[in-house]
C-alpha cells in the first residue's frame, strides 16, 4: 500500500493506494483506468467537524510528466468520528493518445503520478435555547497531495491493459481461403499469435524470433523452387505465380530474413527495440497477407 496525505489546521489526512486493485474498463466507447483510494480523516481541532466536499485529480505519468487525464468527484461526506474510513473509486478516462503514449514511455512497470486536490469544509455545531443543533461554518480548505506509484508490469500487461479494449500490436485479418495454404496457416496464425504476446509483454526478441518462424516455411519453399527442386505440398502453388511476382516475394523474404536473424546468431548480445519489433512484424505480416491472396 503506498500512501500520502494533505492537511487541514495541520492535522494529517491520510490517502492510500493498493496498485495490484487497480483495475482497466472500457464501455465501447471509452477505455477507463479505475484507481481506489483509501482516505482516512481526522478532526483537524477539538471542537471542529469535518465535512469532504469534493475531489480532483490529475492523473499523469511519472515520467516525463504527461498528464494523462482529470477526474472531478463530487463527494458530500460528513465525517462523524475521527480516525474515519472511506474510500473512492476514480475512474480515470484514457484516451488512445494517452494510452500510446503510457506505452511509449514504459521501460518495464508503468509508472504514475496523482495530484489530488481535496475541497473541505469545517464547521462548529452549537445548541441554540431551543435546543436546536446548529451548524457554525467555520473555514473552506483545500487539501494538496502527490501519490505516486508503479503498477507492476505483470498486472498491467495480463490483466489491465486488455481490459481498455485494444491492443498496442493488432494483428491484422489473414485471408485463410488459400486452398494449398490451410495446413501451412495453422502454424502461420500460432506464431503470430506468439510475437503479439510477446510484443505486449516487451519481450521483443522472442517477437522477432516468431517472426522469424513464420518466414522459415516460405523461405525454405522459394530455395527450394529456385533450386528445381520439388516444393512441399503446401507451397507447390508458388511453382505456378508469374517471375515477377516470385521475384517480389523472394526480396522481400530475404530482407525480412535478415533482419529477423540479428537476435538468433550465436553470442548476439544486441536486442530488438520496440520500433524494430514492430516494423519486422508488420513487415512479415503484409507479406503473409500478400501470399494469401494469391489465386491458384
Amino acid at each position: 500500500m503506498i500512501s500520502a496525505s494533505f492537511d487541514i489546521y495541520t492535522k494529517v489526512q491520510t490517502v492510500e493506494i493498493v496498485p495490484n486493485e487497480i483495475k482497466g474498463n472500457s464501455d465501447g466507447l471509452s477505455s477507463f483506468l479505475e484507481i481506489f483510494l483509501y482516505f482516512t480523516y481526522r478532526f483537524p481541532k477539538d471542537d471542529l467537524l469535518l465535512n469532504v466536499i469534493s475531489y480532483s485529480a490529475k492523473l499523469k505519468l511519472q515520467n516525463p510528466n504527461i498528464q494523462l487525464s482529470e477526474v472531478i468527484l463530487p463527494v458530500g461526506l460528513s465525517i462523524t468520528r475521527n480516525d474515519f474510513k472511506q474510500g473512492e473509486w476514480f475512474k480515470f478516462i484514457l484516451t488512445e493518445k494517452a494510452i500510446k503514449a503510457i506505452e511509449n514511455n514504459r521501460k518495464g512497470d508503468p509508472s504514475f503520478h496523482i495530484e489530488l486536490t481535496a475541497l473541505c469544509e469545517t464547521h462548529r455545531n452549537t445548541h441554540s435555547l431551543g435546543g436546536q443543533v446548529l451548524k457554525i461554518s467555520d473555514s473552506l480548505h483545500l487539501g494538496k497531495a502527490d501519490i505516486h506509484f508503479p503498477i507492476p508490469k505483470s498486472i498491467w500487461v495480463e490483466e489491465i491493459f486488455p481490459k481498455f479494449g485494444f491492443h498496442s500490436l493488432k494483428l491484422v485479418e489473414i485471408p485463410l481461403n488459400h486452398k494449398f495454404l490451410k495446413e501451412a496457416y495453422d502454424d502461420i496464425i500460432f506464431e503470430f499469435n506468439q510475437a503479439e504476446d510477446y510484443y505486449n509483454q516487451q519481450n521483443y526478441n522472442k517477437c522477432v524470433g516468431h517472426c522469424r518462424n513464420v518466414l522459415d516455411s516460405l523461405h525454405r519453399n522459394l530455395i527450394k523452387i529456385k533450386n528445381g527442386v520439388e516444393s512441399e505440398t503446401a507451397f507447390k502453388w508458388l511453382q505456378n505465380i508469374d517471375k515477377s511476382t516470385l521475384t517480389w516475394i523472394d526480396e522481400i523474404d530475404k530482407t525480412s530474413s535478415s533482419l529477423t536473424s540479428k537476435s538468433h546468431h550465436s553470442g548476439q548480445k544486441d536486442k530488438f527495440t520496440r520500433q524494430q519489433a514492430e516494423a519486422i512484424y508488420l513487415v512479415v505480416l503484409g507479406l503473409i497477407n500478400f501470399v494469401g491472396h494469391i489465386k491458384e
